[in-house]
């Protein structure tokens, strides 16, 4: 279960979340770090190492675009890279280079439909170790409320929800 602890609201910043709470075998505090312009930095966490929790790092362009998201092993190891190509404001690309487990680079294009939402998603091993043929396509529908639908695994509601703090919506799971 996660809480979120603590955060500030205002016309100003947003909905900031500064730390996250889970219950592993003892509590695990995740802090988040924001730039000026309020876009999420830095994902970190009190216990990382007892509970393979890697730090999180989050780039940004002149337009103030996610171009780069980094998970850290340690201060100078990157486990995973994943790098966001543009058409206008969409991602359209993101190059993912796992080095956690051995060595690939997975491609993933989006399609999206004429309100801005995701339909297809296509993946793709283009470097690396693995079966190239275990990658593929991904397609999305909504309902009529603009709620991604798939099996009766979604919940949704109005609360607030840390994926949903941000105009960052893909490739920042926190």
């Amino acid at each position: 279960m996660l809480q979120i602890d603590s955060h500030t609201h205002n016309d100003y910043t947003g909905c900031r979340i500064k730390h996250i709470t889970g219950q592993l075998d003892e509590d695990v505090i995740a802090t988040v770090e924001y730039n000026e312009v309020n876009n999420p930095i830095s994902l970190t966490y009190n216990k990382e190492k007892a509970y393979l929790l890697y730090p999180r790092y989050m780039f940004y362009d002149s337009k103030n675009r996610l171009i780069e998201y980094k998970v850290m092993y340690d201060a100078n190891s990157v486990i995973e890279d994943h790098r966001y190509g543009y058409s206008g404001d969409r991602i359209i690309a993101d190059t993912n280079t796992i080095t956690f487990t051995g060595y690939s680079v997975v491609l993933s294009t989006f399609e999206y439909d004429s309100k801005g939402r995701i339909v297809v998603v296509t993946q793709k091993l283009i470097d690396g170790e693995g079966d190239p043929d275990s990658w593929g396509t991904i397609n999305y529908k909504y309902d009529s409320n603009d709620n991604r639908i798939l099996g009766d695994e979604y919940i949704y509601d109005n609360k607030v929800n840390f994926r949903r703090t941000n105009k960052v919506r893909y490739g920042c799971s926190l």
